[in-house]
């Protein structure tokens, strides 16, 4: 396990916020922070839904067929990169957060 030092000012901060250990704490606010950015990347998601009215199995099936104008003018071309970037943030986000439980189980279980 990782050690790292705490500024004196911020411990007291981190005292406030659920939890037993400092690691809970921490934990616990990464966790929460992590479900921040994936609501943000939900929406954005939902957003592209929206707007073309599918998911994006269906907006790349279209895309590629050509039923939804040239892949390459840059709006279209654009939402597609961003999809899929989003759909990759959002794993990356997920993977994080069972890190972050993975760290709240295993503090839990120390105690």
């Amino acid at each position: 396990m990782t050690t790292i030092e705490i500024a004196t000012h911020l411990a007291p901060v981190l005292e406030q916020f659920a939890g037993r250990t400092f690691t809970e704490k921490i934990a616990g606010v990464l966790g929460r922070e992590i479900h921040r950015n994936l609501m943000e990347c939900e929406q954005s998601m939902l957003a592209l839904e929206i707007r073309y009215g599918m998911g994006f199995l269906e907006f790349d099936r279209q895309l590629e067929a050509g039923q939804l104008g040239d892949e390459f003018q840059w709006p279209l071309e654009a939402d597609a990169m961003r999809w899929q970037d989003l759909i990759e943030e959002k794993r990356h986000w997920l993977s994080q957060l069972r890190a972050v439980s993975v760290l709240s189980e295993q503090s839990a279980n120390e105690h």
